[in-house]
């Protein structure tokens, strides 16, 4: 399966100028910040699907929550991949493969620790990130329609000094 980013990447582009401008802010200084918000982030949307707390007989949160914790995700992968002049022309490959979700959450976990700002690390590191998305159940359009969402959610929130 392919996935291209690159409408996507022109909207979080136009959220990225904007918070750049209220926040006076760049790229190049919030690259890390921004890696450690997607970090953030996919620990939070862990924590929705509940897939380690072996603990605990309750269940995973809505697909809805899960998927508005995902999309947070996104927005900083894509910003990450902005940052870096990623070539958002080129179509994302994901290989679906037989891990558990805890394991696909590792290994997008080590993937993003691990992330050394080059088109390849980018390419694997957003590769597997969308293959935890497919594990969820978030198919293409689920993704573009919770993206838009989202988007005009922060926007908003922007202009309301979030």
């Amino acid at each position: 399966m392919e996935y291209n980013l690159l409408e996507l990447k022109e909207k979080q582009k136009q959220l990225d100028s904007y918070i750049h401008e209220l926040h006076d802010v760049t790229y190049e200084t919030t690259l890390k910040r921004r890696i450690l918000a997607f970090l953030v982030e996919l620990g939070e949307l862990a924590n929705e699907t509940r897939c380690f707390k072996f603990w605990s007989l309750k269940g995973p949160s809505s697909d809805d929550v899960i998927f508005e914790e995902y999309i947070d995700g996104v927005h900083f992968i894509l910003s990450i991949g902005i940052a870096i002049n990623y070539d958002f022309s080129q179509n994302i490959d994901v290989k679906e493969n037989n891990l558990s979700l805890v394991d696909q959450f590792f290994k997008v976990y080590q993937l993003a620790s691990n992330f050394d700002n080059s088109a390849k690390s980018y390419q694997s590191f957003v590769s597997e990130f969308l293959n935890l998305g497919v594990k969820l159940g978030l198919t293409k359009e689920k993704l573009d329609e919770y993206y838009q969402k989202k988007w005009l959610i922060n926007f908003e929130r922007q202009n309301n000094k979030y």
